[in-house]
Order: structure tokens, then sequence, then C-alpha cells
């Protein structure tokens, strides 16, 4: 593993880091899938293995915003264990469960969308790195979740979520002061592969 020479800095939600990158566009490596429990509805989109930023985001494209809020929620589901808000944790099944009604939903994003608002102030205290990732992880479901009337025409909620769970992850490789060969974009990339059938 390689060692990171850190300066205490503040993440933000926005997905901009100095010193850090949040995404990498080399191929995944070798390592046990991080893929959950529930599989995605509708049939799988036909295009060959992700491997890059730029095929996730093509993929993530042609699905629907339904799709895209399950596997947002998948995407979260992998860094969930550096929240232990069961409020969150409860979001996040909700996100994934494709019999969750609009009520459930809405629901779920209000408390996840409040506990990433009360965790924010986390992110001005230099070197509080897991109370930081608490608060990304928190706005990684609340991405998932948000309602489409509330989403812009190009908003992707899995794209969205998958930035603020790599930033959750990153919060945690600051405060071990280690790095990970296998990072979370390339485990993400390896969740969307098996979730879309490819």
């Amino acid at each position: 593993m390689m060692h990171i020479n850190d300066r205490k800095r503040c993440f933000h939600s926005n997905g901009v880091v100095r010193g850090v990158a949040i995404g990498n566009p080399s191929g995944p490596s070798q390592g046990e899938s991080a893929a959950a429990r529930i599989p995605l509805t509708s049939e799988a989109v036909p295009m060959t293995s992700i491997r890059t930023d730029q095929d996730l985001r093509r993929a993530l494209e042609g699905l629907s915003p339904e799709r895209q809020r399950q596997l947002g929620g998948h995407f979260v589901q992998s860094v969930l264990h550096l929240c232990q808000e069961p409020r969150v944790d409860r979001a996040v099944a909700t996100a994934i469960d494709p019999k969750s009604s609009p009520a459930d939903l809405q629901d779920a994003f209000i408390a996840a969308k409040s506990y990433a608002r009360k965790t924010y102030t986390a992110c001005g205290t230099d070197a509080q790195w897991l109370e930081q990732a608490d608060h990304f992880v928190a706005a990684a479901v609340a991405a998932a979740l948000l309602p489409p009337e509330m989403a812009g025409e190009s908003y992707n909620w899995a794209w969205k979520a998958a930035i603020q769970a790599r930033m959750a992850k990153n919060c945690e490789m600051m405060e071990r002061e280690e790095g990970e060969v296998d990072n979370e974009a390339q485990r993400q990339y390896r969740i969307a592969t098996e979730l879309l059938n490819l």
C-alpha cells in the first residue's frame, strides 16, 4: 500500500479535492466484488465492461432515474461502514429496494439530507477525517434519493452518489494515512458491471 503524505485539508461536498484524486481512469484491479444484495430491475444494458469513469458515465446515462437511484444506493452501501447513523442505513436500503414507495423514498431523502446538513460542520474541522466521512456517506445517499422534481435535466443520481461515496472513502484513507491500490472508483466499476449484467 502507498503512504499518503497528507496535509490536513477539508473536503467539500461538491467533489473538489486538492491533493486527492476522486477518480481513476485506469482499469480495474483484482479484488472481491462489493456488489450488493438486491439486483437492479429491468433488462441489462448492452455494453462493454466498465473500466474508466468515462465508461461509467456512459453506462449511467442509459439508465432510468429509478435504476440510477438503485445503483447509487449500491455505491453508498460500499462505504456504509463509515456512517453509524441508523437513518442513513435505512435510507440506503430504501434507495436500493425496487419496491420502495414514493412516500418511502421521500421520507428517506428527508432523513438523509437532514443528517448530511447536521454533519456538514465537521467539514470545517481539520483532521476530523472520520467525521467528514460520516457526512459524505449521508450526502451520497441523499444524492441518490433526490426527488426527480428537484433534479435538473442533466442530473445523474448514480454518478452524484458515486462521487460522494469516493469522498467518504478518501477521508477514511486520510485518517489511516494509507492509500488503497484497489480504490473506490475501481470498486464502483465492478459494482456497476455486475449489477448491469455486463
